[in-house]
């Protein structure tokens, strides 16, 4: 069901847009599975991980108005899994 799953970890949290935009354009027509780790920035995320900066990043690069706009510019449609899950348990 799936064409790909796609990892976007990175170690570079000030390129994570124009990664995740660069990501993106790689993938041809399907269905693809987009792992991130997304958080807010809270004093508890940053004790327990030492990469606290690239869950934030995550999280501010998927809730940004340019990556909206950029997926509503390239014809992207965003579902969370329980989307795909309602289409297999129906099919």
């Amino acid at each position: 069901m799936l064409d790909s799953i796609v990892d976007l970890t990175s170690t570079d949290p000030d390129a994570r847009l124009a990664l995740t935009k660069q990501a993106l354009n790689n993938l041809g027509v399907g269905v693809h599975l987009i792992t991130l780790r997304a958080a807010k920035d809270t004093p508890e995320l940053r004790t327990l991980t030492p990469d606290w900066k690239m869950y934030v990043a995550d999280y501010q690069t998927w809730t940004s108005q340019e990556l909206a706009m950029y997926f509503k510019a390239s014809d992207i449609q965003v579902t969370q899994w329980k989307g795909i899950q309602a289409v297999i348990s129906t099919g």
